[in-house]
């Protein structure tokens, strides 16, 4: 689980390839945790280990979307049904 602001701060070379590498833990994990990234941005993913969805930041940057629930004990996901938002982009699967 990681996550990160997404700003490599201007440092020493050390910090500077932490700093890199935290982004990169970050990324790989869709930004896992508890709770939602510090510094959100448009249509970045997050994945919510209090309640195991999957969300997508909306495209002006307001609100989270709940994309996927996730049932690690039997390995199984489920889209998430409710409220569209009538200016999302469907994304196929499959």
């Amino acid at each position: 689980m990681a996550q990160h602001d997404y700003n490599i701060a201007n440092q020493t070379f050390p910090a500077t390839r932490t700093d890199i590498n935290d982004v990169l833990d970050a990324i790989v994990s869709l930004n896992s945790g508890a709770n939602q990234p510090s510094t959100p941005y448009a249509y970045q993913l997050w994945y919510d280990t209090n309640t195991d969805i999957l969300k997508i930041r909306d495209s002006s940057n307001g609100v989270w979307l709940d994309l996927f629930t996730f049932d690690q004990t039997l390995n199984t996901v489920t889209a998430v049904a409710g409220a569209e938002d009538p200016t999302a982009t469907a994304i196929a699967l499959g």
